[in-house]
């Protein structure tokens, strides 16, 4: 701290004791407790194949969701999405807690006989 600063009585004891401007309308501080909360329940968990991951994404369509992963999580773009195990389309808006699931249906192995 300069002389200056230390003569003019500011400082780093001096700032802490000035009182916290909140911005317009808010009348406290947020509890850092709650914003956690609300930060938890917008979760969705997001899956495809071996990856999945949690995100805030609450509010989003299925379609942005998608494409904002799809390199992170190879989605391909046939790939089907189940919200809940229930089958949606891509403007679905997806709601706090829940699952979204992107399945690529995969080709049938096997044999077939022909009969003469």
């Amino acid at each position: 701290m300069s002389q200056e600063q230390k003569k003019a009585g500011g400082g780093f004891s001096n700032a802490a004791s000035k009182e916290t401007q909140l911005p317009q309308g808010q009348t406290s501080i947020p509890n850092a407790q709650d914003a956690l909360a609300k930060l938890e329940a917008a979760k969705i968990k997001v899956i495809h194949g071996a990856n999945d991951g949690e995100f805030g994404l609450a509010g989003a369509k299925v379609a942005t969701v998608r494409f904002s992963l799809v390199d992170a999580f190879n989605i391909p773009g046939d790939a089907t999405a189940f919200v809940n195990g229930e089958q949606v389309d891509e403007n679905y808006v997806l709601q706090s807690n829940q699952v979204l699931e992107f399945i690529k249906a995969a080709g049938v192995k096997g044999f077939s006989v022909k009969f003469d």
